[in-house]
């Protein structure tokens, strides 16, 4: 009967070190399974437009580093200027990307805390309204890629809420 105590109680220890916290649940960047992402291209590098270290854009860049060390096992390099098309993940406000890259043709009204995500032409575009927006853009676009959706798309996201949730 100690026997049997003490390996259910080993066991239930053993859960507990292996268990995931809420943000790794959330957040969870977890390689795909073998060969589902054989046809994805990845990209060269993200471009976090005007964002300092402090700033929610420049925490989308590195969630998006994270995002593709943990999902693809590649560490994509970051830059914080230029507007390039080919193969890239850019990533700001919408002012700094038309400030850096011109007009874009977005397909709605991006509101305050919104973003426009587009994975069409050669490079993905994450663009909030505001920092926060992009933001949210950055964790909509990991949780495509951690989904093993590769797909074409662009649309423009706007909170239905005045305070979007979070795990708490």
């Amino acid at each position: 009967m100690l026997f049997r105590t003490a390996v259910v109680s080993s066991l239930a220890l053993y859960g507990l070190a292996v268990a995931e916290t809420g943000i790794d649940g959330w957040l969870r960047y977890k390689k795909l399974p073998y060969k589902a992402a054989d046809n994805f291209k990845h990209p060269k590098s993200i471009i976090t437009l005007n964002a300092t270290k402090s700033s929610p854009v420049y925490t989308a860049g590195t969630e998006l580093q994270d995002a593709f060390a943990g999902i693809f096992g590649e560490q994509v390099p970051r830059r914080f200027k230029g507007c390039d098309h080919q193969n890239s993940i850019i990533v700001g406000t919408l002012d700094a990307y038309h400030d850096a890259c011109g007009k874009a043709q977005i397909p709605a009204v991006i509101e305050e805390d919104g973003f426009w995500l587009s994975t069409k032409g050669g490079s993905v575009k994450i663009v909030g309204h505001n920092e926060r927006g992009a933001l949210y853009g950055a964790f909509e676009y990991s949780s495509m890629l951690s989904q093993g959706n590769f797909s074409d798309i662009s649309y423009v996201s706007n909170p239905t809420n005045a305070i979007r949730w979070t795990n708490e």
